[in-house]
């Protein structure tokens, strides 16, 4: 779905646009900032750090100032009283500098004090897209993940030598949230979709990571050698996007009509509305 801003270029317009640009240069700024999570060592007692620069720990508190502390905030409200009881959550703080050229001297600086257990980047890890299915584990256990622990799963392999992935002539249906049919596990591998809940909207591919993507992965991925592997890669999807009882009802009904085999539904009430009792 795409849309189109038409408006006259005027004074106006310019104003807007010089707001935009500077609202990006002070985004783009504060994304320029670089975060740092410290862990104190079990020996020191965690401070209360809220409006300070510092932990009153004369060794860490002379790497703050040399390296330009910009802000550091504890991850526990309450450290010292909260200690007892988190002890290592509680000696966490999230310390945040300005200038990214010197991540590696600020964790060096960390490093070398006495008072820190680790110190690692507050970041996150894109992981690239590749073959997962050797980490699998509940497909296939060879221990990869513990070796007391290899053989148990469901035997996937061993199902797949004799029946193989699955037809795609049988449709499982999969009522959740929404999908995002554009996954690259499950390009293929949709064979209808309904937005039950909001049918007006005329779409039912949404580009969210929601719980309904990864459901109908597990089900059904691609056997592609890239991201996971799904139980029964060979069988073809029916996504329904549901949110109350009556999307739930139109999406069943219409998962008969199209003739599927297998339905899963991750929906739930605790008031038992006894409409979807009644169409199970």
């Amino acid at each position: 779905m795409s849309s189109e801003l038409r408006t006259p270029v005027g004074s106006t317009t310019y104003v807007v646009i010089i707001f935009l640009s500077l609202l990006l240069m002070v985004i783009g700024e504060s994304w320029a900032d670089e975060s740092f999570i410290l862990r104190l060592a079990d020996t020191e007692t965690p401070p209360t750090v809220s409006d300070s620069l510092y932990f009153s720990i004369a060794g860490l508190d002379s790497v703050g100032t040399e390296m330009g502390l910009l802000t550091l905030t504890s991850i526990a409200e309450n450290p010292a009283t909260e200690a007892a009881e988190i002890p290592r959550l509680a000696r966490m703080y999230i310390a945040t500098y300005a200038d990214t050229a010197k991540v590696d001297s600020i964790i060096a600086r960390y490093e070398a004090c006495s008072e820190i257990e680790y110190v690692e980047r507050d970041t996150v890890q894109l992981v690239p897209y590749t073959d997962y299915y050797p980490n699998q584990w509940t497909l296939n256990n060879t221990g990869q993940i513990d070796p007391n622990y290899a053989t148990v799963d469901i035997d996937a392999p061993e199902a797949w030598s004799l029946i193989g992935g699955g037809s795609s002539s049988i449709k499982v249906a999969v009522l959740d949230q929404e999908f995002w049919t554009g996954h690259p596990d499950l390009v293929g591998q949709v064979a209808g979709s309904l937005n039950a809940t909001f049918p007006e909207i005329g779409t039912t591919d949404f580009s969210v990571n929601s719980h309904g993507t990864p459901i109908a992965g597990v089900i059904a991925g691609k056997n592609d050698g890239a991201g996971i592997k799904g139980v029964a890669y060979g069988t073809r999807l029916l996504t329904y996007s549901v949110l109350y009882c009556g999307s739930t009802l139109a999406a069943l009904e219409a998962a008969h009509l199209a003739g599927a085999r297998v339905i899963s539904s991750s929906v739930g009430s605790t008031l038992s509305p006894q409409c979807i009792l009644a169409a199970r």
